[in-house]
């Protein structure tokens, strides 16, 4: 059974750190209204997609952020454009 990681209500941005390989947290379960922030914490670039192009970032270099804001509920899955494979997350909105 995985966790799901709970945003900061209080602060209304909550953050998913890209590392080598993966999403941290790859799962992340957040209140409507919600700010989203990846935070590229890998050397390579990337690039945030969502598979129903809710929202469709732009190339980020290393050490780069993009920022999303959740404004209707549901269950939002997401990809790297550039490592496809390796990187999947999903974000719940409440």
């Amino acid at each position: 059974v995985e966790e799901v990681a709970q945003a900061e209500e209080v602060s209304g941005v909550a953050e998913v750190l890209i590392e080598i390989n993966f999403f941290n947290p790859a799962e992340l379960k957040v209140p409507l209204g919600t700010t989203v922030r990846w935070v590229n914490d890998d050397t390579k670039p990337h690039k945030i997609v969502a598979y129903d192009r809710t929202f469709y970032g732009e190339r980020m270099q290393p050490g780069s952020i993009y920022e999303f804001t959740f404004t209707k509920a549901g269950t939002y899955t997401y990809f790297d454009a550039i490592f496809p494979k390796t990187y999947r997350g999903t974000i719940i909105v409440e």
